[in-house]
């Protein structure tokens, strides 16, 4: 149980030091990019950093509907008992949303015929 508890604080401090890893990346490509002298070039750089977090929140949103799917799985609950799990302080979810997020893995899981 111990060393369950020690793996768990371990896997947590990884993903605590991944994230702000993230975060000091993009303040630090935010920066340089404020740095460059020449405006159209830091716009480019600023849209290259642009299409990149969008890629990466696009990749976030698959990740959030899939363990969305798995808390709902795991604990078997309704729209409204997974509604208030999900929420947090300051990020409340709805059943609608959450249905939507469920919704959204199981089209992850199982693509519609003739989609590539």
């Amino acid at each position: 149980m111990i060393s369950a508890m020690a793996a768990s604080i371990d896997e947590t401090a990884l993903v605590e030091a991944a994230i702000a890893a993230v975060t000091q990346a993009y303040e630090d490509a935010s920066a340089a990019i404020e740095g460059l002298a020449n405006a159209d070039e830091a716009f480019d750089y600023a849209t290259k950093l642009w299409a990149a977090l969008r890629e990466a929140t696009d990749a976030n949103g698959g990740l959030r509907a899939a363990l969305t799917e798995r808390i709902w799985q795991a604990h078997e609950l309704d729209l409204t008992e997974l509604a208030a799990r999900l929420s947090r302080p300051g990020h409340p979810v709805g059943r609608s949303r959450a249905h939507q997020l469920l919704q959204a893995a199981r089209a992850a899981t199982f693509p519609k015929e003739g989609a590539a």
